[in-house]
């Protein structure tokens, strides 16, 4: 399926290519994801919002751009995303301390569908913006937790995979999402460089009410993940703009 979806999209693109002001722009880049977190009490009347950091990472891939008129069209492409996140904290239950540590990684694959708008200051030099959704599919959130107690003796530990089933049928996680990106880029000759942020719009988190035996602590999370990117790209085809 994720196969299927990636190579539609690049023969689509490819296809449009062989329009004039066709673009082909191979890159990637830095990337910091993240997550708000909307928490509702259940049976009481309050709620809060916090952002909660999901790692940092990298991201690659292609995109096709093409004009449609006096620097105005649309930008197709395919991107893998990688992020990583770590945390560490120490408890004192009594006389004994205890360190916890855990790690996180998350894997994408991301198929922007952009507007953009093109406009060329001279000949090699032009900037651009863009906008518009973002169909991601989760590959894999995994990870690991451990407890290490006296003499730094790993005492307990657990691997985690936010997509793997429980036996309601259930995972932790959605896997697929949809999103908005926004961004504006500067290119001088075929390189490229390019910053700008991309919003998750649906919910991600499949637990809903915890520790509902106890109506005062009973919360709903929602999880809506997006992240922040700036990369370096190189455009081929450029010539086809500067006919």
């Amino acid at each position: 399926m994720k196969k299927t979806i990636a190579l539609s999209v690049l023969c689509a693109a490819m296809l449009c290519c062989a329009e004039a002001g066709a673009q082909l722009v191979i890159g990637g880049g830095f990337l910091n994801r993240n997550a708000n977190v909307h928490t509702t009490m259940a049976h009481q009347d309050s709620s809060f919002t916090t952002k909660m950091g999901l790692g940092q990472g990298y991201y690659g891939g292609v995109t096709f751009n093409y004009d449609i008129w006096k620097g105005v069209g649309v930008s197709l492409g395919t991107y893998y995303s990688y992020s990583k996140h770590e945390e560490a904290f120490s408890e004192a239950i009594g006389v004994w301390e205890y360190k916890y540590s855990a790690w996180y990684e998350q894997k994408e694959l991301e198929i922007p569908m952009l507007a953009t708008y093109r406009h060329e200051f001279f000949r090699e030099f032009y900037t651009s913006a863009y906008l518009g959704p973002v169909v991601r599919v989760g590959l894999s959130v995994q990870g690991h937790k451990q407890r290490k107690g006296v003499d730094d003796i790993v005492d307990w530990e657990e691997d985690i995979d936010f997509y793997a089933k429980d036996d309601n049928g259930e995972s932790k996680w959605r896997k697929f999402d949809l999103g908005f990106m926004i961004g504006t880029g500067v290119q001088y000759y075929g390189a490229r460089f390019d910053i700008g942020y991309s919003f998750g719009l649906l919910e991600r988190s499949n637990e809903g009410i915890r520790n509902a035996m106890d109506a005062n602590l009973a919360r709903y999370e929602s999880v809506l993940v997006g992240h922040f990117f700036v990369g370096l790209s190189y455009s081929f085809l450029n010539d086809i703009y500067n006919k």
